[in-house]
């Protein structure tokens, strides 16, 4: 990661950059079940094949008064480097990316809270599968509204959301309606209801070009984290999280994962800290008769950390 900031003409701007490159198998795995592979292309599988992942995002604000202006910019690439086959079963991963452009305009609320209006045009491009014709590359206009700051004391917001108003711009499959509309949300919401309490609440809602198949899916997640600190050394947190994969018609599918975790953390001193965590993943399809879609997973580990300070 590498995330930079500054001042431009006396504007402050700011650089996020992530990248990450998995050396992982360049084949994937094959699945018989009906309904093919897990839940929302099993993701968890996915992570460990072979691939190159780069998301980056930018601001520069410029304040008068009351009010400001903010142009941004965000990006995303997934190069997946697998090997794609025609073998039935073979799970087959599509390469992906997205830009957009756009800016905000908003106004201050008290010192820490702003309330904007937004727009953001981008582009969508999904790779292509094998010999199909099928690739659902889009362009899409995205006026948002949001809130970022701390409204009150006890509660912490950066909160946006708008139409997603696509237009796909190459072949699709028949009964795909090319011009879709859908809702696009990127929010979280902290609640500090006592000094030793946080809840955190999250909704993210993207519609985006699948990348296990040519199509096009509602990537939905809906969190629920409560974390509560004892002294200055130990603390508890839990969580319940929500994760929705719907596909677009023609494609009928529509994965629902429950995640349920909890954990204990151990703040040693201002470098060592520790954590026991553990967390339950449960699978529901909706569309009947696809069991090679639903699974459970038990997740545990235990972490050190150390900080240099």
């Amino acid at each position: 990661m590498l995330n930079l900031g500054g001042k431009l003409a006396g504007l402050p701007w700011q650089v996020g950059n992530s990248l990450a490159y998995v050396q992982g198998s360049e084949n994937n795995l094959y699945f018989g079940a009906p309904g093919g592979a897990p839940a929302i292309g099993g993701i968890p599988i996915r992570d460990r094949r072979q691939q190159l992942v780069y998301r980056g995002k930018a601001s520069l604000t410029w304040d008068v008064d009351s009010w400001f202006f903010r142009p941004v910019a965000s990006g995303y690439w997934h190069d997946f480097q697998t090997v794609q086959r025609s073998d039935p079963g073979y799970e087959n991963y599509i390469d992906r990316r997205e830009l957009n452009l756009g800016g905000d305009l908003g106004r201050k609320l008290g010192t820490q809270t702003r309330l904007y209006a937004g727009y953001r045009f981008g582009f969508e491009v999904q790779g292509h599968l094998l010999d199909s014709p099928y690739h659902y590359d889009s362009e899409y206009h995205r006026p948002v509204v949001g809130i970022e700051g701390q409204p009150w004391k006890w509660v912490k917001a950066n909160f946006a959301i708008g139409p997603d108003i696509h237009h796909t711009i190459h072949e699709t499959a028949p009964g795909f309606d090319p011009n879709y509309t859908t809702l696009w949300v990127d929010g979280v919401i902290t609640l500090l209801p006592t000094a030793q309490d946080t809840i955190v609440l999250t909704w993210k809602q993207n519609t985006q070009p699948a990348f296990a198949s040519t199509a096009v899916y509602d990537d939905i997640t809906y969190d629920f984290t409560a974390r509560h600190r004892f002294d200055a050394k130990w603390a508890v947190n839990g969580g319940f999280r929500l994760y929705i994969g719907d596909w677009l018609a023609p494609v009928n599918r529509d994965d629902w994962i429950y995640t349920a975790s909890a954990g204990l953390s151990y703040q040693h001193d201002a470098h060592w800290s520790a954590e026991l965590g553990y967390s339950y993943d449960w699978v529901d399809s909706k569309v009947p008769n696809t069991p090679g879609r639903e699974f459970t997973r038990h997740l545990a580990w235990l972490g050190a950390r150390y900080t240099f300070r």
